[in-house]
């Protein structure tokens, strides 16, 4: 019987999280509180808990077993910290770079490798994955070409990506009540307000979805315009009382 295997499965960007926070602070004992305060989250503190227990950093009630390493990986110097990650990655995975050259690993390779030897699916999976990232942060390069590992400059470039994506959005949404003012002549601004406001109505419920807030502000505009210029025109056409002279009063 295949004996079940449990590799590190925490997340790239949590054990980032980790190494930042060793900058700071090397704990010693390291205790779930601990991940918790750095913005680690309850369950997956457990999980960071337990891949460090199982690539040999810590024991399993917490003390430090190796110092170099988290010395090493909060280091300044770029190849302090990737001779860490080569000696973390040669003693947590071992057999599997045995099995699997590093240079042909992918995560689907090295997925394969873990539940083959009896880890479930999802920890195979997200094992795979930062088995790729610790190779690369070791400086080796692997077969993987799919999947990206974790890069420090993904969030500070995903968040002005997707504000230009919500702005062309934005735009296009604004681009649908569109009216083109060249398409027509109107005479007078009157009829200029009345032409305009029913284009705008007609797009309104012939498209899906709510309209721009914009859109329904000159709409609003437009409408209450319209009724007070209505109400000036009727004043007009109503006829003011006759005096009492001219009505034969004496």
């Amino acid at each position: 019987m295949t004996a079940t295997l449990i590799p590190p499965y925490i997340s790239a960007g949590e054990f980032d999280k980790f190494i930042n926070h060793l900058r700071k602070r090397k704990p010693d004992p390291l205790t779930l509180k601990i991940l918790q305060e750095i913005g680690v989250s309850k369950s997956n503190s457990y999980t960071l808990f337990g891949s460090l227990v199982r690539m040999g950093i810590y024991s399993e009630d917490g003390a430090l077993l190796q110092r170099d390493d988290v010395i090493g990986l909060s280091a300044k110097d770029e190849s302090i910290r990737r001779e860490t990650f080569q000696r973390i990655l040669k003693r947590t995975y071992g057999d599997l770079m045995n099995e699997i050259p590093i240079e042909e690993a992918t995560v689907e390779k090295v997925r394969y490798y873990f539940e083959v030897n009896g880890a479930s699916a999802a920890p195979a999976l997200k094992g795979a994955r930062l088995f790729i990232w610790i190779a690369n942060q070791a400086g080796y390069k692997t077969a993987e070409v799919e999947y990206v590992p974790y890069n420090l400059e993904q969030e500070k470039t995903q968040k002005p990506k997707e504000a230009k994506r919500k702005k062309n959005t934005s735009r296009s949404t604004n681009n649908e009540y569109h009216v083109d003012i060249s398409a027509f002549a109107p005479k007078t601004a009157d009829d200029y307000e009345e032409r305009l406001l029913n284009i705008l109505l007609d797009k309104i419920s012939s498209s899906d979805g709510m309209p721009p807030a914009e859109i329904l502000q000159q709409v609003r505009e437009l409408i209450d315009s319209r009724k007070e210029k209505s109400k000036s025109h009727q004043a007009s056409k109503t006829p003011e009382p006759l005096s009492r002279k001219e009505n034969g009063d004496a």
